[in-house]
């Protein structure tokens, strides 16, 4: 059974619009042959949640800051991960000001009746004003990008971040926060309670069905995943398959239109 989580939606949506190659999306999310390798943001990130929660990454093992090689401060850690502690030293700080309490990290959380619907959430926490509670952690460096799909400015018009907040507000029903960290500096946060619309979890719902079904569909036929390779997705692809792109493809320009 094709588990349905937040990411999968995304995944799954961007190969239907003809963002990414289902052949990768196949590999990741349906067979688990692979997966990918985390980029120097996502580690950094990882870092920062650690410190902050306590939650180790996917692998098990504690995140390692990178180290200065020379000056005089060689062998201690290099700017961007000293921003990073600073940062987590502010969560704690902000979590307790702001009259949270952390009751568990890293839950899995499962729809009582749509069982192969589920998700994992950094933490869980109560509050006095707000109860039971979901606290996802962000360490981001688009904290002021209006522009970019991934920015946390105009939040409601950020379907990735939206997507995520449905999500989790459908397996439980219980209010959503985004705690946002910059990366770019060592005091910038931001902290969002999502709201959201009972008629959005329905069309959520009704989200979740048609991905089932296409994914289902797709996987039963011999070829429902192929391959779309292109060099610049192929170079950071962690499936390398035998259909990986390794030289560019010639473009016909038709002029004038």
């Amino acid at each position: 059974m094709v588990k349905i989580t937040q990411s999968l939606i995304k995944a799954f949506q961007k190969v239907e619009q003809g963002f990414d190659c289902p052949f990768k999306f196949k590999a990741l999310y349906i067979d688990f042959t692979h997966h990918s390798e985390p980029t120097p943001a996502m580690s950094l990130g990882h870092y920062f949640e650690y410190l902050a929660t306590g939650q180790l990454p996917r692998g098990g093992n504690a995140p390692e800051p990178i180290m200065l090689q020379s000056g005089t401060n060689k062998g201690t850690p290099n700017k961007e991960y000293r921003n990073a502690t600073l940062q987590a030293e502010n969560f704690k700080s902000d979590i307790e000001a702001l009259g949270f309490k952390i009751t568990q990290t890293g839950i899995k959380l499962v729809h009582p009746i749509e069982t192969d619907v589920e998700g994992t959430t950094d933490l869980l926490a109560t509050h006095p004003k707000y109860g039971e509670c979901i606290i996802d952690l962000k360490y981001s460096g688009l904290i002021n990008d209006k522009w970019n799909e991934l920015g946390w400015v105009e939040l409601a018009y950020k379907i990735q971040h939206m997507t995520q907040a449905l999500h989790y507000t459908f397996l439980r029903r219980i209010s959503f926060f985004f705690a946002v960290y910059s990366s770019a500096n060592e005091w910038e946060r931001k902290w969002f309670r999502i709201i959201i619309d009972p008629d959005a979890i329905v069309r959520h719902y009704q989200d979740i069905q048609l991905v089932r079904k296409l994914v289902a569909d797709r996987t039963q036929k011999p070829n429902g995943f192929p391959a779309k390779p292109s060099l610049s997705e192929c170079i950071d692809c962690p499936v390398k398959c035998k259909f990986e792109a390794k030289h560019p493809k010639i473009e016909d320009v038709h002029y004038p239109q």
